[in-house]
């Protein structure tokens, strides 16, 4: 009786972890926007999230490793970053942040920008559009 008790209770948090694996949403591609003279541009792959930030020749791409909970919050810390040219702001390796994204139509919506860099939360939040 004991190991039928077990044996349902195993089965029962089998279900729960694929069932909140179910609901967490699936982000994949490449999604981008054009904020205050910069093209902003998150790549999500199955096991890193690439940022990219442009103006011109000048920008950044940074890599992260990230996780994406059931509401669609994502937290990031960035593993890899890569300058080119001459850009104002500067990420470093360990810089980590959170964001919301809400996947609707062929649109993303990112809101809730959280890092120790506040300025950067109105170039990120926003609208966009999947590249791919």
């Amino acid at each position: 009786m004991i190991r039928f008790v077990l044996g349902l209770l195993v089965l029962a948090a089998g279900v729960a972890l694929a069932e909140d694996k179910k609901d967490t949403p699936k982000l994949s591609g490449t999604w981008a926007r054009e904020a205050e003279g910069m093209e902003i541009k998150f790549k999500f792959e199955e096991k890193a999230l690439v940022i990219t930030v442009a103006n011109g020749d000048n920008g950044i791409t940074a890599t992260a490793d990230y996780t994406v909970d059931k509401d669609g919050v994502v937290k990031a810390k960035v593993t890899k970053v890569v300058e080119k040219g001459d850009f104002a702001s500067k990420t470093a390796k360990g810089f980590e942040f959170s964001m919301k994204v809400a996947l609707k139509d062929k649109k993303a919506t990112i809101s809730d920008f959280k890092s120790e860099h506040t300025e950067a939360k109105a170039v990120i939040e926003g609208e966009y559009v999947k590249k791919d």
